[in-house]
């Protein structure tokens, strides 16, 4: 399962995210070109606002609660941020929502 040079494109631009503002201009870009249900890019925009951009762990969570097809990998990257955050005791909660 190769990556096509739009979800290269993609990942590439999350990942050099430094706060929420940016996080939000590329989430629009990735709905403009009809990739929001993508599960790759859905599990790296968690990802980089969980774990790589310190101010949006919040706004992780609602991409996380509205994804169409949350997966395992999304889950752990919240719950990971979560654990290490000021109420780790999150964490907990956002794995037993997983489990279900």
């Amino acid at each position: 399962n190769q990556m096509s040079g739009s979800d290269r494109l993609c990942i590439s631009l999350l990942q050099n995210c430094k706060n929420l503002r940016q996080i939000k201009q590329i989430q629009a870009y990735i709905c403009k070109i009809g990739f929001e249900t993508d599960p790759i890019i859905s599990g790296n925009l968690i990802l980089n606002c969980a774990v790589s951009t310190p101010d949006s762990l919040d706004y992780a969570r609602r991409l996380l609660f509205h994804a169409r097809y949350p997966d395992s990998f999304m889950y752990n990257a919240l719950i990971r941020r979560l654990s290490e955050s000021d109420a780790p005791q999150n964490s907990l909660c956002t794995f037993n929502e997983m489990r279900q």
